[in-house]
Order: C-alpha cells, then structure tokens, then sequence
C-alpha cells in the first residue's frame, strides 16, 4: 500500500467512524438520525424538566460514561457537593 492510498484510507476511514459513531448516538438516544429530523429537533424550544426528576445526576453520570467510552478519559473523577 503506498502512503497517498494509505492515507486516503485512514482519512476516509476516520469520516466512517464519525458518522457512525453520530449514528449510535442518536440510536441510544432514541432520536431519529435523519437529517429532516435533526433539523425539526434544532427548531424546537427547550422543554423543561419539574423538580425531582435526577436531571443532574443523569447528566454527571451521562457525561462520565461518553467520555470514558468514547477513549477521552480514562479516569474520572465526579465531585459533588
């Protein structure tokens, strides 16, 4: 393999796991990954969640497991008051 077509591989090969890694996320999520979607979700007000709902926890613990499964943490560390 010489190195333009190696590097035209791992270029493409990066976008690949971009997209889908943009795609799982909105899967998990249950939010549809089609564009038209995307653009409707992005139009919408925020709604807000009432009290007592977790909304902090859920976020934190959220956040903590992205970072470790997306390889940008290996090790976190949450602090809470």
């Amino acid at each position: 393999m010489t190195a333009t077509s190696r590097r035209d591989f791992l270029k493409s090969l990066s976008a690949l796991s971009a997209s889908l890694r943009q795609q799982i996320e909105a899967e998990v999520t249950g939010l549809d990954g089609a564009i038209a979607a995307i653009r409707v979700r992005r139009e919408q007000d925020a709604i807000a969640a009432p009290r007592s709902e977790a909304k902090s926890t859920l976020v934190s613990q959220l956040f903590v497991l992205w970072r470790l499964l997306t390889g940008r943490k290996k090790y976190p560390v949450i602090v809470m008051d």
